[in-house]
């Protein structure tokens, strides 16, 4: 962690601050504490990866369509947001903010998989990761592909393999594209 949090009662008022510096004020303990506790869970940093390692490994791959912020240490790619001190990625569009799967294991599918390089195709993918999630279903990423868990599917799950352009539905692999394999998810789904 290496910062120094402290929470502080003084003049009439809890106050939390990291390394000196007050990030809130409050009256009532209870609020104080838990506020305490949260700035302790978000500065507590379990991930094994440093913030350094992260940005230079998200700059090699050289996507204009990605913004880093060293400030407050966030990754954003068209209407996702990689938060590094929580580990938490989200799907923000206008009036929603959905948490989703992978963390910085996303970020990084995303950029090292081929076919998600272009913005519509990054929207694309982050909409079918938002659906399923706000449906109940799951998904998991790994090794090239997407693999969409819930029961309503043949078998418990689909999967799509990007390297391939195949269509795992249980019963049957596909030739196919994105397009087709989301259509198919949200048809079974929705």
């Amino acid at each position: 962690m290496g910062k120094k949090i402290e929470l502080v009662y003084e003049d009439g008022k809890y106050i939390v601050s990291i390394d000196g510096s007050a990030v809130e004020a409050q009256e009532d303990a209870d609020k104080a504490f838990e506020r305490f506790k949260q700035v302790i869970k978000n500065n507590n940093n379990n991930n094994e990866k440093s913030w350094l390692y992260i940005e230079e490994t998200i700059k090699s791959f050289g996507n204009e369509n990605v913004e880093i912020n060293g400030q407050f240490k966030t990754v954003t790619i068209g209407s996702l947001k990689y938060f590094y001190n929580t580990g938490k990625v989200f799907y923000i569009s206008e009036n929603d903010m959905t948490q989703l799967i992978g963390g910085y294991g996303l970020i990084k599918f995303i950029l090292e998989t081929p076919g998600l390089q272009e913005k519509e195709n990054i929207e694309s993918f982050l909409e079918l990761c938002k659906v399923v999630i706000d449906n109940g279903a799951n998904y998991r990423i790994a090794s090239g592909s997407i693999v969409i868990i819930s029961a309503v599917l043949n078998y418990g799950s689909v999967e799509f393999n990007f390297d391939y352009n195949r269509i795992n539905k249980g019963i049957a692999i596909e030739d196919g594209n994105f397009e087709e394999f989301k259509k198919y998810v949200l048809d079974a789904i929705k």
